[in-house]
């Protein structure tokens, strides 16, 4: 492997929209880069239509491993790649061809950023992505950079997809990489290095389009309490020193901001838990959840929340 860029793809039973992604990739308008994908456990036959994609991706390595979820395979792919940049895709989802040549530009620019993200549209069916696709104007050179990034991911939620990033190898493996969370796994590596003041760009055109999919975990009634529980452990691990960035020290006013975070995502939790699991499950799974806040008041109010659940 000898270019720049490596773009990262983690396939799990995705034979249905797998030529698509990889289509994708093969329309973009920089190509000069090597293509690594981790089968994370697949047993239809996602396997065949990789192999069918080596004449046009020569360079390709897979690797088939037993499945441990997204953030074990994006973790592998990290491993194997030893370039400078590293793009992920989902293989469920379509790259526009300028994609790469967009952030690439803005990568190597005087800024020197960690990452740079892009906006994103959603899909469900073939033909809406064709309509999206013929009616996205050209990409041109604007940047914007995502100074408050830190704040946003601890008080809302991401407002580009994750996995548009194109990301500076070294600054995600000294971020800690992704967590092993089956939803939430990415929320690690962009608050750390938010929170240490590295730049993450974002390119304000659509270069990512993700496929809605109704039976995907982030599409589920538990998804809410999954992803709140991903973040609350990234946070502990922020505040144990566990995850630490040259440069940088977790001051007091960044501790206090993590901890009010903390609190706020046990609420997220909390509601998770009752919008997504029976009674039962739900009242068993909200009593640690209640201990850890911090106000009498707030405690009060989630126990009655608890047990009036139905």
């Amino acid at each position: 492997m000898s270019n720049e860029i490596c773009v990262a793809m983690c396939v799990y039973n995705a034979a249905a929209t797998l030529r698509q992604a990889l289509d994708s990739l093969k329309a973009q308008t920089f190509a000069d880069f090597d293509l690594v994908v981790v089968d994370d456990g697949s047993t239809d036959g996602s396997a065949e239509i990789l192999e069918s994609y080596r004449p046009i991706f020569p360079s390709m390595t897979v690797v088939r491993q037993k499945n441990g979820g997204i953030g074990v395979a994006r973790n592998a792919a990290v491993a194997l790649s030893g370039h400078k940049w590293l793009a992920f895709i989902d293989s469920d989802d379509v790259w526009h061809p300028a994609k790469l040549a967009c952030q690439l530009r803005v990568a190597q620019g005087d800024a020197a950023p960690d990452g740079v993200v892009c906006k994103h549209v959603e899909f469900v069916e073939d033909a809406e992505l064709r309509t999206r696709l013929e009616q996205m104007p050209k990409p041109d050179d604007r940047v914007e950079w995502l100074d408050d990034l830190a704040a946003r991911l601890l008080t809302r939620n991401f407002d580009f997809h994750p996995a548009s990033v194109l990301w500076r190898r070294s600054a995600l493996v000294e971020a800690g990489g992704y967590t092993t969370d089956r939803n939430g796994e990415d929320f690690q590596p962009f608050l750390v290095l938010a929170l240490a003041g590295r730049r993450i760009g974002r390119v304000p055109d659509v270069l990512y389009m993700a496929r809605i999919n109704p039976g995907s975990l982030s599409r589920s009634t538990t998804n809410h309490y999954v992803g709140a529980m991903a973040r609350i452990a990234a946070i502990d691990r922020i505040l144990q020193g566990a995850v630490r960035v040259d440069g940088w020290t977790l001051d007091a006013a960044a501790r206090e901001q993590l901890q009010t975070a903390r609190q706020r995502f046990l609420r997220w939790a909390l509601h998770g838990v009752r919008a997504g699991y029976p009674r039962g499950s739900a009242r068993a799974m909200s009593w640690p959840l209640i201990g850890q806040l911090n106000s009498h008041r707030v405690r009060a109010i989630e126990f009655l929340k608890t047990i009036s659940h139905r």
